[in-house]
């Protein structure tokens, strides 16, 4: 067992501290203004639109907070929000 998991406890074996970006809370509140209801996954590109939509661009902390409202990977709600830039730009002649 290494050091830093003989220190922690047996269940949910996490540091602390957040690695990488911190969380903005006026980023927060203002994702959290956007989502009307419960935040759920699956409508995580709604989220990301209705971002979009509000302040003309999606920022690093709002893809942050989403993230943590949603409970998921800072990487994942990225990852999806490329993707959507990614289709939308990319149109067959």
């Amino acid at each position: 067992m290494t050091e830093l998991a003989a220190g922690l406890p047996r269940e949910g074996r996490s540091v602390a501290k957040t690695r990488g970006r911190m969380l903005d809370e006026a980023a927060l509140s203002e994702v959290r203004a956007l989502i009307d209801a419960e935040p759920v996954r699956d409508r995580l590109i709604e989220h990301l639109h209705a971002l979009q939509r509000t302040h003309g661009h999606i920022s690093a902390a709002h893809l942050r907070a989403l993230a943590d409202l949603l409970r998921i990977g800072q990487a994942e709600v990225y990852e999806v929000a490329t993707f959507v830039s990614v289709r939308r730009t990319s149109r067959s002649a």
